[in-house]
């Protein structure tokens, strides 16, 4: 609970990760994602939908990355009840809408056509698909990958994945637990959902043969990324790391290393 302003936020977690798009479509986690919420929902149309959060002042978002995906929402406390069905609706009846499927896939591929023009996007996507070879993790979306995505593939992919068994729901905000709880319950006990299955992800390679690669691109600087794999993330040594990542160079301008090199010397 958090009585300070008179506003709701919560999400929905799922189990559906990115490292399970098919080889030939990959970013089929992401924009299935996008889709919940774009794609119309239930009765509603894309435009419709639209309308009605706008009139609500409320918001309903949905991402996919390699960990899981979410369904978020936002609402005044007032207009709770109101919101609540739509967000329940945008994980258990999206509709996909064709025509606004084409829109959101257009802007994605425009953004996948951009990443070549950034030397630094090239080289982090090079490095990680190289140093990840064969496994889903180094995989990334070309206009091939997405191009090949249907609206079935978009249906499929939902109706195995997105289902209420391992889903973790957070709320925070304006409301007396209890009675929340007491809403959440009476809108998702009746999902019963169904079993998942999910596809097998072959074993990382920790020590891959060392290489170099080069990406030639006419520019005034080079961008070097150079590195290894060295431990999971979510572990007690990954959070060490970062920590001391964040010490020596990955803190930006408070760090160890910018402090010496940048600020002290001037280089």
């Amino acid at each position: 609970e958090d009585r300070s302003q008179p506003l709701i936020s919560g999400a929905a977690y799922f189990n559906v990760s990115s490292l399970y798009d098919p080889a030939d479509k990959v970013g089929l986690a992401e924009l299935t994602a996008v889709m919940l919420r774009e794609g119309g929902v239930g009765e509603l149309s894309p435009n419709d939908l639209d309308i009605k959060l706008e009139t609500l002042a409320a918001s309903i978002e949905a991402s996919a990355n390699q960990n899981f995906a979410s369904v978020g929402f936002s609402s005044l406390t007032e207009t709770i009840d109101e919101v609540l069905p739509l967000w329940i609706d945008t994980m258990q009846r999206p509709n996909f809408d064709e025509r606004r499927l084409e829109i959101e896939r257009g802007g994605i591929l425009e953004g996948i056509r951009r990443e070549n023009d950034d030397p630094g996007t090239i080289a982090s996507r090079e490095f990680f698909a190289r140093l990840a070879e064969g496994h889903p993790v180094g995989y990334y979306a070309t206009e091939e990958t997405m191009t090949a995505i249907t609206r079935n593939d978009l249906i499929a992919f939902h109706d195995n994945y997105y289902q209420p068994k391992g889903m973790t729901v957070a709320i925070t905000g304006d409301f007396n637990t209890q009675e929340m709880i007491t809403k959440i319950e009476a809108l998702l006990g009746t999902w019963e959902g169904k079993a998942v299955t999910y596809p097998e992800i072959p074993e990382f390679n920790v020590t891959p043969a060392p290489k170099i690669y080069l990406v030639p691109k006419e520019l005034e600087q080079s961008v070097i990324i150079i590195g290894h794999p060295s431990v999971f993330a979510y572990t007690p040594e990954y959070n060490d790391l970062s920590v001391a990542n964040d010490i020596l160079g990955g803190g930006g301008f408070s760090s160890r290393l910018f402090l010496e090199i940048r600020t002290k010397r001037g280089l």
